[in-house]
């Protein structure tokens, strides 16, 4: 029963049983072990407290709020910039389509004068009405456009311009 745990060198020793006191080689080992394991996962224990500790004091700092709070604000941002360049994108493409219509009704009115004549009066105009928002600052940086600088007086009676 006993050459279970131990191999028997001899007869006499099979009979024996093993000392209580002393234990198995097998369960010397796996207490070694056992203790072994206690000891490294108390020390990973502390290191993870340790850890967790220092994550905590990080979050609840004023930095790290503070760089939380600023990467929101880009994004908000950024999405403003993102709205106003899709705004701007679409009305380019607008523009673009309303020119490219204009350009395919060339070679009609190539062929119909008064039809040509109407065309080129639409894509001036269109042209004119693009540019209106910035008609305002070209009269503020160049304001003596508004008045004629030397004007030329008329003579009544011939109605002829004197240009003396």
């Amino acid at each position: 029963m006993w050459s279970v745990f131990r191999a028997p060198i001899d007869p006499a020793d099979d009979e024996q049983p093993p000392d209580v006191e002393q234990g198995l080689p097998a369960e010397a080992s796996l207490e070694d072990q056992l203790a072994s394991c206690d000891a490294e996962c108390r020390s990973l224990r502390d290191q993870l407290v340790a850890t967790d500790e220092t994550l905590r004091r990080a979050r609840s700092g004023p930095s790290w709020n503070r760089q939380v709070k600023q990467c929101e604000d880009s994004k908000v941002e950024m999405a403003k910039i993102k709205e106003k360049l899709t705004k701007e994108c679409e009305d380019c493409e607008a523009q673009v389509r309303t020119r490219r219509a204009l350009v395919s009704f060339l070679p009609i009115a190539t062929t119909n004068p008064i039809l040509f004549v109407l065309q080129f009066s639409f894509l001036v105009l269109s042209v004119l009405c693009s540019a209106l928002p910035y008609v305002d600052h070209f009269l503020l940086i160049f304001p003596s456009m508004l008045q004629p600088s030397n004007p030329v007086p008329v003579d009544r009676r011939s109605r002829k311009l004197d240009h003396t």
